[in-house]
């Protein structure tokens, strides 16, 4: 399901995020000197592909085909929101290891909460394992920043210390949890009165722990109509629950 949300509603998406948030985040008196990212499918840029090599699609033509000119592990034809909000903090959309104005924690299929994967090789990767990725991450930055024997290039590629602080941390991930549940048969009703908190006491506690690292500027992104998607839709439709639609046709 993570593989189809860029695709068929990144069009939508892109417009409504800019339009509504970036301007005001991104303005030129106040541009981040960082971006923190943590999420799944809809954020991440290759950070699946290089973990698990030949398992998505997305390594794969077209991923990658109106853009890049070539697949860069991204869910998508071509770029993602966290590139459109990168080109607009002024950054350029650089394929490589340059970490200097935008870490990027996110994977397809990840959840909030500690799911098995939905995709091979079912492994267990939720939000708290990018947050405590990215506070090793800062330890080692740190570390490299105050030594006497780190060179003047490596220095460069990484973040300013000040931008642990200063920068914006983006939490876009909780879809894969829905979905889950979706797929293992439970009724809309369970996942609004059960999956729902979850998810926002696993975000919650995200920002918490971030805070904690000196984070203060935090955008989360609101959930998109999971019920319009193909995936849920297909799967609620050979489930035993009669799962109600709207008038668009969505669950």
């Amino acid at each position: 399901m993570a593989l189809l949300l860029a695709l068929a509603f990144s069009g939508f998406l892109i417009n409504f995020v800019l339009g509504f948030n970036v301007d005001r985040i991104f303005s030129k008196s106040n541009t981040p000197p960082a971006i923190f990212v943590f999420g799944d499918s809809i954020s991440d840029v290759g950070n699946l592909i290089e973990t698990f090599p030949f398992y998505i699609p997305a390594e794969n033509p077209p991923y990658g085909s109106t853009f890049f000119g070539m697949p860069t592990g991204r869910s998508s034809d071509g770029r993602l929101i966290i590139d459109f909000m990168e080109r607009e903090r002024g950054g350029d959309l650089n394929i490589g290891a340059n970490y200097r104005h935008r870490v990027n924690f996110a994977e397809s299929s990840l959840t909030v909460s500690n799911i098995t994967s939905l995709l091979p090789p079912r492994q267990i990767f939720a939000l708290p394992l990018q947050t405590d990725h990215f506070v090793r991450f800062k330890r080692k930055v740190l570390a490299i920043i105050h030594s006497n024997h780190s060179s003047e290039v490596l220095i460069s590629s990484l973040p300013a210390a000040e931008a642990f602080k200063d920068g914006v941390y983006l939490i876009e991930i909780g879809i894969n949890d829905i979905f889950h549940d979706i797929s293992d048969n439970f009724t809309l009703d369970h996942i609004r009165k059960n999956t729902v908190p979850v998810i926002i006491s696993g975000i919650s506690k995200a920002i918490r722990d971030l805070h904690k690292e000196e984070a203060k500027k935090f955008m989360v992104f609101n959930y998109f109509p999971v019920g319009c998607f193909p995936g849920p839709q297909a799967v609620a439709s050979q489930g035993p629950f009669n799962y109600s639609r709207n008038e668009l046709g969505c669950l």
